[in-house]
C-alpha cells in the first residue's frame, strides 16, 4: 500500500471499465506535458513538407505563413516522465538487504514528476547552452518525491501513481493548493547506535499525521 496521505482515495478502481478509464485518465493528465507553441495552419489549410536536405528519409515543414496562428500544442507524455525500476526486497523490511538471499519479495517502483522551466530555475539560469534558451531546450524533468510508488505488479503500480496525482495536482497539471509540506524529520544523535532522523510528524488514530496529513512513520 503506498496511500501515503490522509486525502488520498482510500481505495483503488476494482472493475476492469474503472481499471481502464483511471489508468487512461493517467496517461493523458496534462501535468506530462508543457507549453510548446507553434504555428499551425487554420481550418482549411494544409502543413507543406519536403523531404530534410542532409537527411531525405525525414521530412521537413515548409512555406510557413506569416498569417497563421499560434497555438500551445502541448509536447511530452508520461513515458517521458516516468522511471520503473524491477526489485527484489525483503518482505520483512521492504527495503534491498545486503544480504541477498533474503530479497524474495519481487516489487516494482515508480518515480515519476512533471516539467520544469529550467531558464527560469535558479540554479540553471546563469548557465544556459551555448545555443541560447529555447522552446526546445528549456524543459527538464523533475522528481516528485510525493509521487513515488511501490507495488507487487505495474498495474496497480498505476493506479497508485494515479491517487497520488489526484491528491497533489489540480486537472489541468498545476499543483494543488493548500497541499502541506510533510513534517521535518528530526535528528537524533545514537548514544548507544547510529544516528538517525525520526518523523516529526504526531500520529492521529488513523495512523496520519495530525499536522501534515502524510502517513507517519517510525523512522
Amino acid at each position: 500500500m503506498t496511500r501515503t496521505h490522509r486525502n488520498m482515495p482510500a481505495d483503488l478502481p476494482s472493475t476492469p471499465e474503472a481499471i481502464k478509464a483511471e489508468i487512461c485518465w493517467l496517461q493523458d493528465h496534462p501535468l506530462w506535458t508543457h507549453s510548446h507553441w507553434l504555428q499551425v495552419p487554420p481550418k482549411g489549410k494544409s502543413w507543406e513538407t519536403e523531404p530534410c536536405p542532409d537527411n531525405p528519409q525525414f521530412y521537413q515543414l515548409v512555406k510557413l505563413k506569416a498569417d497563421w496562428p499560434f497555438e500551445n500544442v502541448r509536447d511530452g507524455s508520461l513515458m517521458e516522465c516516468i522511471d520503473i525500476d524491477f526489485v527484489y526486497v525483503n518482505p520483512k523490511t521492504g527495503t534491498i538487504d545486503n544480504n541477498e538471499s533474503l530479497n524474495t519479495q519481487f516489487e516494482i517502483w515508480i518515480e515519476a514528476g512533471g516539467w520544469y522551466n529550467r531558464s527560469e530555475s535558479e540554479g540553471e539560469k546563469n548557465y544556459p547552452p551555448q545555443e541560447g534558451w529555447n522552446k526546445y531546450n528549456k524543459w527538464g524533468r523533475c522528481h516528485d518525491f510525493r509521487l513515488n510508488c511501490w507495488t507487487t505488479d505495474i498495474q496497480t503500480a498505476l493506479l497508485e501513481l494515479a491517487r497520488k496525482v489526484h491528491c497533489f495536482y489540480n486537472n489541468d497539471g498545476t499543483d494543488r493548493a493548500n497541499v502541506p509540506y510533510q513534517c521535518d524529520e528530526i535528528f537524533e544523535a545514537g548514544a548507544d547506535g547510529p544516528d538517525r532522523y525520526i518523523s516529526g510528524c504526531i500520529p492521529a488514530e488513523d495512523g496520519f499525521c495530525k499536522t501534515c496529513g502524510y502517513l507517519v512513520r517510525k523512522e
